[in-house]
């Protein structure tokens, strides 16, 4: 972290004539080795810095930012932050987050051994994520993708009210597309992983899971259109609650984009549904203890039993809605302001594995991939994409499925969930298990030429 230019920064600006300022700096150790046919196709290495500057003035918010720690750049963004504040609308809700109360937790998602780790020692992880994925079955002739990434992040936020606050995460993670070949037919399965940790880290696993979601998929075929219970694996369900998630953001509620407006307390989904968002979760992908204004973190129920329990919401829009912060500031870079996000967002799982969901579910569609998701209407919920998977019959496995469409609302769909699975997965800020829907309406081909 840059230290002098932190201060340099609030020097100049405690200089200026405002009302209040805020200063987020982020400095990002970030490395990624892409690899192919047993060896190291691409490799990066790089560190970025930046800070972001806020000026509350007359009630008018400015924003700059800048990617050096020179004197002059910096002061210059100030004075860009400034300018920018009179060319803007006055605000009355605009203010900075007091210091707050902020957790102390056991756990540690920072891995100190990183930054040590010999380079070809982390090359190897996207030479293993490939080995995997080819050790599994002889019909996985080749893998597209098998990329390592790592990143140590560090973040500091200053503010004129006494905020002084930071952290130092790292992660690791990887992501393989393995191709099947088998008869003509060709398939690809992909897969992924992350571990705040190194030694957390099983490149070999992600690449077999690929390999396997590949060659289950050989000899695909549609099957007929029709009304069908379905089961959605944790990666599809990810996909999923990410977009529902966005009817439960406080900006969507005070702006008339929420299906959910005036919800809350009411039962729209179902019994069996708990929607979670935890900031403080323990190895959790997007986990810190407090978020991009400087609130405090926290495991918030949006949906418990049901109910529709809770918004997401920051400092601005929770007053807007006279309730306090859910601490669910996020910001993905320098460049952007903070604005409303998820960190930890999963369903919770239950007792039940998925072999007994399918089982409970008879015959119907599991399906392990959508098409097309980022087409569903994160207001309405309305969707229709194409999909995947496996068509099971009496509780087993019977062929895989390809060449179909799912359709239906979000809304409906959890709404008629029927049960969830054990296996809870997270795709890095998402987390569901397997769940069972009650039926969804499945476009494949007419009777006259397939049958299931």
């Amino acid at each position: 972290m840059n230290e002098k230019g932190i201060l340099v920064l609030e020097k100049y600006l405690k200089g200026k004539k405002c009302d209040g300022f805020e200063v987020f700096v982020m400095e990002r150790d970030h490395l990624l080795a892409d690899a192919r046919a047993g060896a190291i196709e691409s490799f990066e290495e790089a560190t970025e810095w930046g800070v972001a500057i806020r000026i509350l003035n007359n009630q008018r918010l400015g924003f700059a930012y800048a990617t050096s720690a020179d004197r002059t750049i910096l002061e210059r963004s100030v004075d860009n932050a400034l300018a920018a504040s009179g060319e803007v609308d006055v605000d009355p809700g605009l203010a900075f987050v007091p210091p707050q109360k902020i957790s102390s937790l056991d756990w540690c998602h920072f891995d100190k051994k990183l930054a040590g780790v010999p380079i070809a020692d982390k090359t190897a992880q996207a030479l293993q994520l490939e080995k995997g994925a080819l050790s599994v079955d002889s019909r996985i002739k080749k893998v597209r993708k098998a990329i390592y990434e790592e990143s140590i992040l560090r973040t500091r936020l200053i503010n004129s009210e006494g905020v002084d606050l930071s952290l130092t995460n790292s992660l690791v993670g990887g992501e393989v597309m393995a191709v099947a070949e088998e008869g003509g037919d060709s398939q690809w399965g992909w897969d992924y992983g992350f571990s705040h940790t190194l030694e957390g880290f099983d490149a070999g696993a992600i690449g077999e899971r690929a390999a396997r979601s590949a060659t289950r998929l050989l000899g695909a075929k549609p099957i007929t259109s029709r009304r069908s219970p379905i089961c959605f694996h944790p990666t599809v369900a990810c996909q999923l609650l990410k977009i529902l998630s966005k009817g439960f953001f406080g900006d969507n509620i005070c702006k008339k984009k929420s299906p959910l407006i005036d919800k809350l307390g009411e039962e729209l989904y179902s019994k069996k549904l708990c929607i979670i968002n935890d900031g403080l979760r323990e190895k959790g992908y997007g986990s810190m203890t407090f978020d991009a204004e400087g609130w405090p973190t926290q495991k918030t129920f949006l949906v418990k039993d049901g109910v529709v329990s809770n918004w997401l919401t920051d400092t601005y829009w929770g007053k807007k809605l006279e309730v306090s912060s859910t601490g669910s500031a996020v910001r993905d870079s320098i460049k952007d302001l903070p604005e409303i996000g998820i960190q930890n967002l999963y369903i919770e799982p239950s007792k039940t594995t998925r072999q007994e969901l399918f089982k409970k579910m008879g015959s119907g569609f599991f399906v392990t991939d959508v098409i097309g998701a980022h087409t569903i209407n994160p207001i309405t919920g309305e969707f229709s994409v194409g999909a995947e998977g496996l068509w099971v019959e009496k509780g087993e496995e019977a062929h895989s499925v390809k060449g179909v469409a799912i359709a239906g609302s979000l809304h409906d769909l959890f709404k008629n969930v029927v049960e969830v699975g054990n296996d809870l997965r997270f795709v890095a800020s998402a987390g569901s298990p397997t769940i069972l829907i009650s039926e969804l309406q499945v476009s494949g081909q007419s009777s006259r030429q397939t049958s299931a």
